[in-house]
């Protein structure tokens, strides 16, 4: 069997038998736009809905002063000596302030700060209630990860059984759920509760008051963490309502105006059903929108309770028995429209329905064929199979929660999954840019999923467009500043525009990495033209104008800082920060590359060129000080800042700090980066360990939890610790250094093999490792390129073949293995001793 079938053959089943109490742990659906998180209350299972662009965008600016400037901050901190922590807090001025009202409006967050919105929000939630009397649950949860559905099973004392199976629709925003209950006795007629085992509700709760929440957060985790944004002036979003359309009963929930939907965003959710019973809740007081489905239309409880009563008489009589056992089954389809549909939520609702009503008992069967076409699509893109499974089940399940958040075209989450969502998120669940954002997509080039990073360039619209009006108006820059955090809107004000963390400038050359790797990992040039280089311009456009020349012949970063630091009152210790230096150059020589490539912008190129070579050595904080390892020539020139080896969390002699600590965890995707390219990790020693890590901090619905429940309560898992995938495969397969190196950091008794891994230059690789020996290597090459391979077997002489042909491309090549390839050709690499 070849490797590609056998990897896309396993089954890859995450089996849960136990209930997951909170939805933060649910079992996770969804298409890359809505997404679900199945979890289980006392007697329902719920389906709590999340979509990337459901959020709360008022932004309250208008009692904020004007933004820092630039001119104003380097007098600040070089004539007046301003001390201030990273948000604020205590501020000094130890030279005197020449404007103190200003001064401390420029280092004190501002107003808009302390509003719980801009805030992404949960959409709603689907329940199903089970007969509430049946004792002693025995539940499975099934999630099938390469069918994209899961199956859940509940059997009771009595021999009572419900199994539900539900998918979303690849394309369409869809949830569907069939169910079947058996072997279940109502009993006689009861009032309310007349053939009605199994029911449904689809409701939406009212945004609840933040203080409120907030004082709960605090009493139920002993979190105040929510302290910040306790505006006394901030207020909820209006109360969900059930609406009738086209005969049918929908919730809608309204927002506030902004600048992408000037007349409000806002979101549907129904339902389509073969129960006959579906009626509006009024919840009175509550302020909540419900919709409630049953099998049986509305009655005349009157006349209902009557023949219970004429009924109970029969049965305690014994003039009749119960009725006999039957089978309650169904299904319902809910869907999500929004705003951001294609003519807004009701056309595209409206054409939900009409398609689903065609004929819906066809329909449905389509969909879920569509729904498995789909899965089977995406896991063929690329498979791994470990004999150590926590690996392999990590990859997968990792995996498929990015295909559930991520798909072109539409809205990426922030820092929080959507479907695991409170009513409020630590920092707002915004797009954090000093690590956390760009973490999730480090990947997905690997996996060859690049259809995935497409959310990436998505979210960078919304930075570009409020960064560009950063540039100018407080830098008096070319190009685009990058904000540590931004939000899915067309922004008029800086989102950061007082504190230290507003001028960090590090983040702009950290975010043009990625149009950087799609371009090396694809060779696509009309990529690298129409998109990447664009943004890969501007920011080094930024860098350009921002950049000082001082009387030393060097370009001075002033200010610069690393990580979420605040100023200290001394300009030396505020110039030339590594993180920002390493970054400031990165950009400049990806730029030039780019513009080479491009045959485009010469003068631009002898001018970035020109602070490359003159500019100021970094210095400073501890945590980014490279390591020896860094200044070998293949990190010097190959490897990206982010990744360079350097004392940051390095293992193994971080691994009692992390097993002890949640706060730590975040950082695991980014620091074993780090080690497993500069060697740091050292697999016979250091893979044990990490699988233990992995084993102690991994939830039951297949992620790690990167932020500490105990410090910040359970807040849900965040999309940052989705790059967990990167250094996995980094261990399997590396090609940053222009060579494809196999297996280059994984442990010899561990068997393990890789399909269709995607390597810089535009191959896809695949390999295997039985028994500590590497067998044959194949390369598909996508583009044409010439292929740089780290000889697998240093001792043994090797082989090229191309497979269709059967010709032998290379004979006997030791070390490094060096060869011309054709477009979409497929080679085997083979050692010529085995």
């Amino acid at each position: 069997m070849a490797l590609h079938q056998k990897a896309i053959e396993h089954d890859h089943i995450l089996v849960l038998n136990e209930k997951a109490e909170v939805h933060e742990d649910g079992l996770i659906l969804g298409n890359g736009d809505l997404s679900v998180s199945i979890y289980q209350k006392n007697s329902e299972i719920v389906w709590r809905f999340g979509k990337g662009d459901v959020w709360d965008r008022r932004h309250a600016t208008e009692n904020d002063p004007d933004p820092m400037t630039i001119d104003e901050l380097r007098k600040g901190i070089r004539d007046e000596g301003w001390v201030s922590g990273p948000c604020g807090g205590r501020v000094k001025a130890l030279r005197g302030a020449e404007d103190p009202k200003r001064t401390c409006e420029v280092l004190q967050a501002t107003e808009s700060r302390s509003y719980p919105y801009p805030m992404a929000k949960p959409v709603g939630e689907l329940s199903l209630h089970w007969p509430a009397d049946l004792q002693g649950l025995k539940i499975t949860q099934k999630l099938f990860i390469t069918e994209a559905r899961v199956e859940i099973r509940c059997e009771w004392i009595d021999g009572e059984r419900l199994d539900v199976n539900c998918f979303i629709h690849p394309e369409l925003n869809v949830l569907v759920v069939r169910w079947n209950l058996s072997g279940f006795n109502s009993g006689p007629p009861q009032p309310f509760f007349q053939e009605i085992p199994v029911w449904l509700s689809l409701y939406r709760w009212p945004d609840p008051d933040f203080a409120k929440f907030s004082a709960k957060w605090k009493a139920d985790f002993n979190c105040p963490a929510f302290d910040g944004m306790n505006n006394d002036k901030a207020t909820p979003l209006a109360p969900p309502e059930v609406i009738a359309h086209d005969n049918k009963f929908v919730i809608q929930q309204k927002f506030y105006p902004d600048n992408i939907f000037p007349d409000g965003f806002r979101y549907w959710m129904g339902c389509i059903t073969d129960q006959p019973g579906l009626e509006k809740c009024d919840t009175g007081p509550l302020d909540e929108a419900r919709i409630l489905v049953t099998s049986e239309p509305p009655q005349d409880y009157e006349k209902l309770l009557n023949g219970w009563v004429g009924a109970d008489r029969q049965l305690r009589d014994g003039v009749v028995d119960y009725p006999s056992l039957r089978d309650y089954s169904g299904y319902i389809a809910i869907p999500v429209t929004t705003s951001s549909d294609d003519g807004g939520c009701e056309q595209e609702y409206r054409r939900i329905c009409k398609i689903l009503e065609s004929d819906t008992g066809s329909v449905l069967e389509e969909w879920e064929d569509d729904n498995y076409k789909a899965a089977q699509k995406f896991w063929s893109a690329s498979g791994l199979t470990v004999a150590e499974k926590t690996i392999e089940n990590l990859w997968y399940e990792t995996l498929h929660v990015s295909k559930c958040v991520y798909k072109k075209g539409t809205v990426p989450p922030g820092l929080f999954l959507p479907s695991c969502l409170n009513d409020y998120s630590l920092w707002k669940s915004d797009y954090h840019t000093n690590y956390n954002f760009q973490q999730c997509f480090w990947g997905f080039f690997t996996a060859n999923h690049l259809e995935l990073t497409e959310s990436y360039f998505s979210a960078m619209e919304y930075l570009t467009y409020i960064g560009q009006k950063i540039a100018k108006d407080c830098f008096d820059a070319r190009g685009t500043f990058i904000q540590i955090c931004a939000y899915p809107m067309l922004l008029d004000q800086d989102p950061v525009s007082t504190t230290p963390m507003a001028r960090m400038t590090y983040m702009t050359g950290w975010s043009m990495q990625i149009y950087w790797w799609y371009y090396v990992y694809t060779n696509d040039i009309n990529f690298l033209r129409e998109r990447g280089y664009p943004f890969i311009r501007d920011c080094a456009l930024f860098y350009t104008d921002f950049l000082e020349l001082g009387k030393d012949g060097y370009y001075h970063a002033f200010p610069s800082s690393f990580g979420e630091q605040g100023f200290t009152g001394d300009p030396e210790s505020n110039t030339d920060s590594v993180q920002t230096i390493i970054h400031c150059e990165a950009c400049l020589k990806t730029a030039i590359k780019a513009a080479k490539l491009l045959g485009v912008d010469g003068d631009l190129q002898e001018q970035w060129q020109d602070r490359v070579d003159k500019l100021a050595p970094g210095k400073g904080e501890s945590e980014w000080e490279p390591l020896p390892e860094a200044s070998e020539a293949k990190h010097k020139n190959f490897n990206v800042p982010e990744f360079l080896p350097a004392e940051w969390y390095r293992f193994p002699f971080k691994w009692s700090f992390a097993k002890r600590r949640w706060n730590w965890i975040q950082f695991l995707p980014w620091s074993l980066m780090r080690d497993v390219r500069g060697g740091q990790f050292v697999p016979s020693r250091d893979f044990d360990e990490l699988i233990q890590l992995i084993k102690r901090w991994r939830h039951m619905n297949g992620l790690l939890w990167p932020m500490p429940t105990r410090f910040w309560g359970r807040q849900g898992p965040m999309t940052e610790i989705l790059g967990i995938i990167a250094p996995l495969q980094e261990m399997l397969l590396q090609s940053w250094d222009g060579s494809i190196r196999i297996f280059p950091a994984w442990p010899n008794d561990v068997d393990a093999d890789f399909v269709r891994f995607r390597a810089e230059g535009a191959f896809l690789v695949s390999a295997s490792q039985t028994d500590g020996c590497i067998g044959n290597v194949t390369i598909e090459s996508l583009a044409g390129s010439r292929c740089t391979l780290a000889s697998p077997w240093p001792d043994s002489p090797v082989r090229v073949i191309e497979e269709d042909s059967g010709n032998i491309i290379l004979d006997g090549q030791l070390d490094a293995v060096i060869f011309d390839t054709q477009k979409e050709k497929v080679y085997r690499i083979e050692s010529m001793n085995q």
